[in-house]
């Protein structure tokens, strides 16, 4: 049983009609009840048939009123006027309702029929239907904005509350004040009802919430003890040398991951100082760059930092290329061989309560690490008084062939090719105060006496042509000598600048001539903390670091080419001068600049932002973290970290290297 069924165009009135069928079955009646009302739509009742009219007159004879939504495209469809002429031929007049929703529509009394030459929204069915005029319900104001379309429209709600006391067969206002009363009621019970909920909601947020932060708890009390514990095993790998290198980098940072707890830190920034691993993986110096070198065609820039990790830079973008080189140990000198090809590391590493040095050379070419085997220091170590080490003196051959180390009066050259050793000794109460090679089979030497005051001499290792290497020592100069962290010279060995003692020239006789200085080029100020002055080749051109300002003279001119501005840290500032004199490098506040000579504006290199001599800071453990963390393969995890790698590597996933405290 329908008690209405609803004609209609659905070209013109497919967003009007469902309102209007929600509205005959819902209005004045409970949301929680089931409606006492059924209307027959054909879009919303109608199963899929291949007989439609059947369908539809099946639902024409169930029902109790016809509703037309009347308009012009209702006027001239077939299927309404069909639908209008079966309920004529069948039910009461009565109960056909007519609702216009566009055209128009006018009575004519005197013909007892509508005036149907300005009738355009009823089907020709209804002609002579009517004796008298029929009430009708005008929506014709809803065709305006059909996308608007609401019974909150008081207009819409007015007609629909016609439409639907005709069908149910009781008052409008009866029925407006029953939906009123229903209203009131269901906004009352969905106010007890959404206080309930909230309530409900609040306990239940209040107890998942409990719930999610007793597990984070656990988690975070899991992340911190494994963290710990990994730190623990990362130390502990870092003291069986350099093959628990590797691990104790990869298990501090898996450690950090996890969970960034302050033994996680110890252990990055143990690693950090007693290795140049961690400098190595990011690409830059962790405790700050201390020696600073140009090669001899001043393209390439490098440093070394108190880590002991060797940049290099382009001079064209600021930033580091290539990977970092590693060296052991606090770096005292860095050197370029004479043709570039080459690169020089000395350092000092105290082992067992006594300083001993440590030497790098690397072969630009393919960045790879000459093997040196120590066998030369060794050698000097054997020929020493009880093996101890002062300050010695390393140097390269022009071409990185040979590579020479000396220490009081004993100097030891080795073939890097094939290791074969050389020594060369002083006479005695003399030792070695600075070495250069000049060329590739010639060493220069200034030789100093034992005895303060007791004098100064230069001297020549000839290492070709002979069995053993020859020395020839040049007269004696009276005065001070110095150390090598404090002298160098030109390349081709005839000047020698000495920090607080000035340039010499040394002629074929190997006679020190001191030679005369702009003023104020050179003082004597504190030799310690202060880094060794440069020369370019030709021994023309003098860089020299005084009080943390650095000063390029041309010491033939006698003018200054390039000052520095001052450095903080109020020493050195350390120095590089390329060998061809185009370029002048200093190290201002850890961060290397760069000036061609003959051109005001310096090059600044990108600053380091991971140097801190007080540890490693939070940004650059999370580079490292993040790097290494998704670096190895499950083989290599496993192996570090035994069978539980995956629970450890999965959870780790879930965490970021930020450095928050869990």
């Amino acid at each position: 049983m329908f008690h209405a069924f609803i004609s209609y165009n659905h070209r013109a009135d497919e967003r009007l009609a469902p309102i209007l069928q929600r509205a005959i079955e819902r209005l004045g009646t409970p949301w929680w009840r089931p409606s006492p009302v059924r209307v027959f739509r054909d879009d919303a009742t109608l199963v899929a048939s291949a007989a439609l009219w059947p369908a539809i007159e099946a639902g024409l004879e169930r029902a109790q009123h016809l509703v037309l939504l009347a308009s012009p495209a209702a006027a001239s469809s077939p299927w309404v006027d069909r639908e209008v002429g079966w309920w004529l031929a069948r039910r009461p007049l009565a109960n056909l309702l007519i609702a216009v929703t566009g055209g128009d529509i006018t009575y004519d009394p005197s013909q007892r029929d509508f005036d149907w030459s300005r009738t355009t929204c009823l089907p020709p069915s209804l002609r002579g239907a009517f004796d008298t005029e029929p009430h009708w319900v005008d929506l014709r104001f809803a065709a305006a904005q059909p996308e608007l379309l609401s019974l909150r429209d008081s207009r819409l709600r007015s007609a629909a509350l016609s439409l639907a006391a005709a069908v149910r067969g009781i008052e409008k206002d009866q029925l407006e004040s029953d939906d009123l009363r229903t209203h009131r009621r269901s906004v009352a019970m969905a106010a007890v009802a959404g206080v309930a909920l909230g309530v409900l909601a609040i306990s239940t947020t209040w107890a998942l919430r409990s719930a999610g932060e007793q597990r984070e708890v656990a988690r975070a009390n899991r992340m911190q003890a494994e963290s710990r514990r990994l730190a623990s095993e990362s130390l502990s790998d870092l003291a069986r040398g350099a093959p628990g290198l590797e691990p104790a980098i990869y298990k501090a940072a898996l450690a950090w991951r996890l969970a960034p707890t302050e033994e996680a830190r110890a252990a990055l920034n143990r690693i950090d100082a007693d290795s140049a691993g961690i400098a190595r993986v990011l690409g830059t110096h962790t405790r700050g760059a201390y020696k600073i070198a140009l090669s001899p065609d001043g393209r390439v820039l490098a440093t070394v930092g108190h880590e002991g990790a060797v940049l290099r830079w382009s001079l064209a973008t600021g930033l580091t290329v290539g990977t970092a080189f590693v060296t052991r140990g606090q770096p005292r000198a860095l050197r370029f061989s004479a043709d570039g090809s080459h690169l020089m590391v000395l350092g000092s590493v105290r082992e067992k309560e006594a300083v001993q040095p440590a030497l790098a050379l690397f072969e630009l070419a393919d960045g790879s690490l000459r093997q040196l085997n120590d066998a030369g220091l060794n050698a000097l170590r054997k020929a020493l008084p009880e093996g101890r080490f002062a300050r010695p003196c390393a140097a390269t051959s022009a071409s990185g062939t040979r590579v020479a180390v000396a220490e009081a009066s004993v100097v030891v050259v080795q073939r890097v090719v094939d290791g074969t050793l050389s020594t060369t000794r002083l006479p005695e109460s003399w030792r070695v105060g600075a070495m250069g090679f000049a060329g590739e089979d010639s060493i220069v030497i200034l030789a100093e006496s034992i005895y303060s005051g007791g004098g100064l001499r230069a001297g020549r290792i000839e290492l070709a042509g002979a069995a053993q290497p020859r020395l020839v020592l040049g007269p004696l100069r009276a005065g001070d000598g110095t150390q090598c962290d404090f002298a160098n010279f030109s390349a081709d060995g005839r000047r020698v600048v000495i920090a607080d003692r000035g340039v010499w020239q040394i002629d074929d006789a190997l006679a020190l001539k001191p030679q005369p200085l702009p003023p104020r080029a050179l003082t004597a100020p504190e030799r310690y903390g202060h880094h060794a002055p440069e020369l370019d080749a030709t021994g023309r051109l003098v860089a020299v670091g005084i009080n943390g300002t650095g000063r390029v003279w041309d010491l033939d001119r006698r003018e200054p080419i390039v000052t520095t501005p001052k450095d903080k840290g109020g020493h050195g500032p350390a120095l590089a001068l390329s060998g061809d004199g185009s370029r002048f490098a200093a190290l201002l506040d850890g961060v290397p600049v760069v000036w061609t000579v003959g051109r005001d504006a310096p090059v600044k290199m990108s600053e380091p932002d991971c140097s801190q001599r007080e540890g490693l800071v939070d940004r650059c453990i999370a580079r490292l973290c993040e790097r290494l963390t998704g670096e190895l393969d499950d083989a290599r995890w496993r192996e570090m970290l035994g069978s539980d790698f995956r629970s450890l590597l999965d959870a780790a996933k879930a965490s970021a290297c930020t450095g928050v405290k869990h």
